[in-house]
């Protein structure tokens, strides 16, 4: 039962990431191209329809993807959370009710080519599909030919309508199972006023407003094109539901506020899906310097071959984006205080430990924050003065665009892997830029940040020739790394590392398409490296907890969400472009697939 419904669950909500695969038909009005969300009634939570629902599933069900998901961590653990079970036993209840199993085979053999499903309530199971259906096809169908389990009414329009009673949630929440075949169309629901209202809807009886007519919906849609499979979702009702803010919207749910809906379209090229969203905000988008392909390109010779993560963006000058990034590209990560203020995982050292050092408490240590570390308020005002002078600094020599780069490196045991960072920064006027100042600024961050009380170490800043490139060096000895960075040309090039900083200078650039026209943001995330990146750092911390512990439960870091690069492999990198414009924003993923 578990798997069959997880099969369908999957099927309609998640897989169609992976699973558009079929046919492209393009369709030049948007009343054609979404006239199937005018049998709904309005009022869903969210709403999906598929040019070819059969074809559709036959991709992912024949596919590497699936089975690898089915076998891993992920989705066993899955399984066992609370909203797979109480979902499995609303599926059971239906399908006792029914007499024969409502698994995909069921929905399948509703469906020729195009359905669409409207979700109404999560917690209830509460949808309405409809799924237009020659005769033949009828006559065929599961529900069909199980018509004798159901009780059998028909309409003042001649409609017969099936309907069984079901005792949902343990009898407590009575609800009902309707079919019924209607102007070539088939309707299934587990809800009697929404099925009696898309009837009314399909025989043109209804008073009330369809789902294609909600502003929200109609605003989307004219503004996209669909393709094999597309999802539109009413954020505002999502933001209320308990299901979506308990198991999907986590630490989000503050910005998804700012979204009152949004559209994800699905279409797959050669070797390529691409994924598009637009949202609909509830006021103006802050709208952001553009960053253009000419510009991302220069940028792009920084990139070496073997980074996992990099993003390109224009710099606005107004905000203090470029003085954060440099601060968190040379000291690892957030300030230490910014971080205790958001009661987020740290320790009074700059968590060095966690990621230089590993034990078998690994997970303990990285959710545990030291209460003996206090804030002093006069560091916390001297830090953001700093980020206010180097802000300074770098805008006197007007930076124009930027890019950030994260590459995981492990390191010989007992110590574990850093996570190198650089941060590339373009300035129009170069010569504008007072070294000795930023050289002072980021001195005295570094000992702001670094201790709790001002350690009155000197520090100095070194030139080192190499390979005619010349940077500059600041050790941190009480960590053990250096702040580095590079000054070629308009670009000055920041690092944690040196041996990183060598590599960004080497211009070995890393693959990515031709980018076209601006971007809020453009990022790119390399799968094919997982092995050398994440898989690497995975395999001490198993090895380490293997030799410090007899328990065999599955770890949520190395297991659960481990076992999802594995169900990835098949996805060599996926670029990302962000937009912004009025009260819209725009998010476009392309999966370039091995």
């Amino acid at each position: 039962m578990v798997f069959k419904f997880l099969k369908f669950r999957y099927f309609l909500l998640v897989l169609l990431l992976v699973s558009a695969v079929i046919a492209y038909a393009k369709i030049n009005s948007a009343n054609e191209a979404f006239s199937q969300a005018k049998d709904f009634p309005e009022g869903a939570l969210l709403y999906a329809q598929f040019q070819d629902l059969p074809a559709l599933y036959k991709i992912w069900d024949e596919s590497e993807l699936k089975q690898k998901y089915l076998e891993s961590v992920n989705f066993r653990e899955f399984e066992n959370e609370h909203l797979a079970m109480k979902l499995v036993s609303r599926l059971s209840e239906f399908e006792e009710a029914s007499n024969f199993p409502l698994d995909i085979s069921a929905v399948l053999s509703s469906s020729e080519t195009k359905a669409a499903i409207a979700v109404y309530d999560i917690g209830r199971l509460e949808f309405v599909f409809v799924a237009p259906l020659s005769e033949d096809k009828i006559l065929a169908s599961q529900f069909f030919l199980n018509k004798s389990t159901f009780e059998e009414n028909t309409l003042e329009d001649k409609t017969i309508v099936y309907g069984k009673n079901v005792a949902s949630d343990r009898g407590r929440q009575p609800q009902k199972l309707l079919f019924a075949f209607v102007k070539g169309r088939f309707v299934l629901a587990t809800d009697e006023v929404k099925f009696f209202k898309t009837l009314a809807i399909i025989n043109g009886k209804s008073k009330e407003n369809n789902l294609f007519d909600a502003p929200e919906f109609r605003n989307l849609s004219k503004k996209t094109e669909p393709h094999q499979a597309t999802i539109w979702v009413d954020q505002r009702k999502l933001n209320d539901d308990w299901y979506f803010k308990n198991y999907w919207a986590f630490k989000n749910l503050e910005n998804l506020k700012k979204i009152r809906a949004g559209i994800f379209d699905f279409e797959m090229q050669e070797n390529k899906l691409i994924e598009r969203r637009k949202f609909l905000l509830n006021g103006k988008a802050n709208e952001k310097t553009k960053i253009s392909a000419n510009e991302i390109n220069d940028l792009q010779n920084f990139i070496p071959k073997d980074v996992p993560h990099f993003s390109f963006q224009a710099i606005d000058k107004s905000s203090d984006f470029a003085a954060k990034e440099i601060r968190k590209t040379l000291l690892d990560g957030f300030s230490a205080f910014e971080r205790k203020s958001e009661k987020a995982k740290s320790s009074g050292h700059f968590y060095s430990e966690i990621y230089y050092r590993h034990s078998s408490n690994f997970e303990s240590e990285i959710n545990e924050i030291d209460e003996d570390f206090e804030i002093n308020e006069g560091s916390l005002r001297d830090e953001n003065a700093l980020i206010i002078e180097i802000n300074s600094l770098i805008n006197a020599a007007n930076p124009q665009t930027s890019a950030n780069l994260i590459s995981p490196h492990s390191l010989p045991m007992p110590l574990f892997f850093e996570n190198r960072r650089g941060f590339v920064l373009t300035l129009q006027n170069p010569q504008n830029l007072n070294r000795e100042k930023l050289e002072n600024a980021l001195s005295l961050l570094a000992l702001n940040q670094l201790t709790v009380s001002r350690n009155k170490t000197d520090l100095s800043w070194k030139t080192i020739e190499e390979n005619s490139k010349s940077r500059r060096e600041l050790e941190l000895p009480f960590l053990g790394w250096k702040m580095v960075y590079s000054i070629q040309n308009n670009t000055v090039i920041f690092a944690n590392n040196v041996d990183f900083l060598k590599q960004m200078l080497e211009n070995n650039p890393a693959e990515m398409s031709e980018a076209n026209g601006k971007f809020d943001e453009f990022t790119t995330l390399r799968f094919n490296l997982h092995d050398q990146v994440f898989d690497s750092v995975i395999s001490k911390i198993r090895e380490e907890e293997a030799k410090n512990s007899e328990n065999e439960s599955v770890d949520f870091f190395t297991d659960n969400v481990g076992s999802l690069f594995g169900v990835l492999s098949n996805i060599n990198r996926v670029e990302i472009r962000k937009g912004s414009t009025e009260n819209y924003m725009t998010v476009e993923l392309e999966f370039f697939l091995n």
